[in-house]
């Protein structure tokens, strides 16, 4: 919310940070002690990437809907080689030896590297896509409810277990949720009558 104030001069009214603080509050219950030493250097690089990603929507809205307005397939285009330029080096350095082809051919770990890579390239072209035509808010909100739904399925599938404070928080988060959808669809239908 501080980023799109700052670049987009957007205002939100006391109804939608009702609706928000819930969401913020209800993850940071989720995900609470799932890290058991966190340190200066960790926390610096959780908001960092927190703060990118908040940019990353705002701009995106920007490039998308702005005066620019570019096709989500040449905004990825665009930002796709930049990408690959940053994180290349951090691939070499972290995670070069486990994919190393030596002595034996480790195919199987190349065709997950692989599976992942189409999974991404189909999340932004999604998010470039829901990004033309809903707030970098709204964007937020649906990533973390499909964070909290990541956590659902986890405790499902692989019987991650989490503490009642987990439980309540993603409670809180899934609520939080439904009350800006809410909100936000009785806005649609007074703009609509207007």
């Amino acid at each position: 919310m501080l980023i799109s104030f700052l670049i987009l001069g957007t205002t939100f009214s006391l109804r939608i940070w009702i609706s928000v603080v819930p969401v913020i509050v209800g993850m940071i219950l989720a995900c609470y002690g799932d890290v058991e030493n966190i340190t200066i250097w960790s926390l610096t690089i959780l908001i960092s990437g927190c703060f990118a990603s908040g940019l990353k929507i705002v701009m995106t809205k920007v490039l998308l809907s702005g005066s620019h307005r570019y096709h989500p397939f040449d905004l990825l285009q665009k930002v796709t080689p930049l990408c690959a330029i940053q994180l290349t080096p951090v691939i070499l350095y972290l995670e070069y030896s486990g994919l190393r082809v030596d002595d034996s051919v480790n195919l199987s770990q190349w065709m997950v590297v692989f599976a992942t890579g189409i999974m991404a390239f189909s999340l932004n072209i999604a998010n470039f896509f829901t990004n033309r035509v809903v707030s970098p808010l709204t964007l937020t909100v649906a990533g973390n409810l499909k964070q909290v739904l990541t956590i659902l399925l986890s405790i499902f599938i692989f019987s991650t277990k989490i503490t009642p404070l987990n439980g309540i928080g993603i409670f809180v988060t899934i609520l939080g949720g439904a009350d800006y959808n809410r909100f936000f669809q009785k806005q649609k239908v007074l703009n609509e009558k207007l």
